[in-house]
């Protein structure tokens, strides 16, 4: 089984350091947010539904309200 696997290199350290003006300065969040110029009075929004399952859920009505009502009715008729 060893044939198959492959040795990685060692890891070296960089020899170069950054400057202490490269470093990422932390970030305030708090003073973000207050930053904000937002009506907060207003309040979430209950319809709209994030990501895949608002799309799922609306294939899957379509399928059923559309799709699916269209197809028995039609069949209903075919087979009289």
């Amino acid at each position: 089984m060893n044939e198959f696997f492959t040795e990685y290199p060692p890891v070296i350290k960089h020899p170069h350091t950054s400057s202490s003006h490269h470093q990422v300065k932390s970030i305030d969040w708090q003073a973000a947010d207050d930053s904000l110029q937002v009506d907060r009075t207003v309040g979430e929004v209950s319809w709209a539904i994030p990501g895949k399952i608002f799309f799922i859920m609306r294939i899957l009505r379509e399928f059923i309200f559309n799709r699916l009502y269209w197809w028995n009715r039609t069949i209903r008729i075919i087979y009289k």
